[in-house]
């Protein structure tokens, strides 16, 4: 009998800690944790792969929410290039530093919204392994798989949207509007400290 008693006692407890835990989940962000950090908003300027000084800033950096140049550390996400045809490319972290074993996965998605209507960044649908033309007006969204940024248990993906404003062939530069959401996991773009 205090065998059984014994039983229903940690039934009882392992009941509440499931309730206590589903609770948790129901408020905060898509693991139930907490964001932190208010959505960023900035312009960006990058400069293309070919035809600039090796030392002009040709990468986008999600976490950092700004242009960076390309060396052996790869702290990018996205590069931009000019090519023959004169188009504006961009090119995911993968098909400019393979084949190193340390780059991580990064998505783009082409959207028809207009850029002030993109609210959430979607959860599929993102193309990780070729290159995106864009021109002006175009909007994309990048989702960045990096797991140097991102700790457990907040899953390791960082999001952002932005919006072409200008090409400029002559300066072999693009120019962009870009939100940015610093908290792991969490896809909104709205101003402020993010829900979801």
């Amino acid at each position: 009998m205090p065998r059984k008693k014994h039983h229903f006692t940690n039934l009882v407890a392992a009941t509440a800690l499931l309730g206590a835990l589903s609770s948790a989940g129901a408020c905060g962000g898509p693991t139930g944790l907490e964001a932190t950090e208010p959505t960023q908003t900035s312009e960006v300027s990058l400069y293309a792969l070919s035809g600039t000084p090796s030392g002009y800033p040709s990468a986008l950096s999600v976490p950092a929410n700004q242009a960076v140049s390309i060396d052996a550390s790869l702290q990018f996400d996205i590069a931009f290039d000019i090519d023959a045809q004169q188009r504006a490319v961009l090119y995911p972290m993968a098909l400019i530093a393979w084949p190193r074993l340390d780059i991580h996965r990064v998505g783009m998605i082409k959207v028809t919204q207009v850029y002030d209507e993109v609210t959430r960044a979607p959860g599929t649908g993102y193309n990780y392994g070729d290159s995106i033309i864009v021109a002006v007006g175009d909007v994309i969204i990048v989702e960045s798989n990096d797991s140097r940024v991102c700790s457990f248990p907040f899953p390791a993906r960082l999001y952002a949207k932005f919006v072409v404003d200008e090409i400029d062939l002559a300066a072999r530069a693009l120019r962009f509007r870009m939100t940015q959401n610093p908290n792991c996991g969490f896809r909104s773009f709205l101003a402020g400290i993010p829900s979801d």
